[in-house]
């Protein structure tokens, strides 16, 4: 899994080296992870049709994506430097919007397929916060974690990747893995053992 892990990051890394492509990477290395962890095996074949499919389609929120960055990242940078008024206050809105926008960006790429497109995996993303904070909270801390470990050490950056599309991924199982009220066990029933 760990190499999985890493080729993944690798992959992501290649991928996004435009910056506009950064979605569809992290999207092609969510899927690549996930055929992985379903025992259908990781071919190149599968990942390039996803590249080829989502190309094109995915430049929009590519671009809006790194839009949105730079806006953020500039408000971050005039308000550390004191330039605007109420500057610090202004630098952590813009930190936390850019954090909110990387959990969007993320729940995003995790729910692209090909044949759903970008439209509909941004519109729910709200439902996914929504069916679980504690997951949106986890890709959150894991962005941060990823964001931190670069800034110390840039080659970290290919593995800090894989693993948050594998966070993603995580998340998405522990979700569809965790017991409903009607699933878990009464404690006054009688046990069969």
């Amino acid at each position: 899994m760990l190499g999985e892990v890493l080729l993944t990051g690798v992959l992501v890394l290649v991928l996004a080296l435009p910056l506009l492509t950064l979605p569809l990477a992290l999207a092609v290395g969510m899927r690549h992870l996930r055929r992985h962890l379903a025992g259908e095996g990781s071919r190149r074949s599968g990942l390039r049709q996803d590249v080829r499919r989502g190309l094109l389609p995915s430049l929009p929120a590519g671009v809006a994506a790194l839009l949105v960055w730079a806006v953020l990242s500039v408000d971050v940078v005039l308000g550390a430097t004191g330039v605007l008024p109420g500057g610090r206050v202004v630098a952590l809105a813009g930190a936390l919007a850019s954090a909110a926008v990387a959990v969007a960006v993320l729940l995003a790429a995790r729910g692209w397929t090909p044949e759903r497109g970008w439209r509909a995996s941004l519109r729910g993303v709200r439902a996914d916060v929504t069916a679980d904070p504690a997951g949106a909270l986890y890709l959150l801390l894991a962005t941060v974690l990823v964001a931190l470990l670069t800034w110390q050490l840039l080659p970290l950056l290919v593995p800090g990747l894989g693993l948050l599309a594998f966070a993603a991924v995580a998340v998405e199982e522990r979700r569809t893995a965790l017991p409903g009220p009607r699933d878990r066990p009464d404690p006054d029933e009688p046990r069969e053992d």
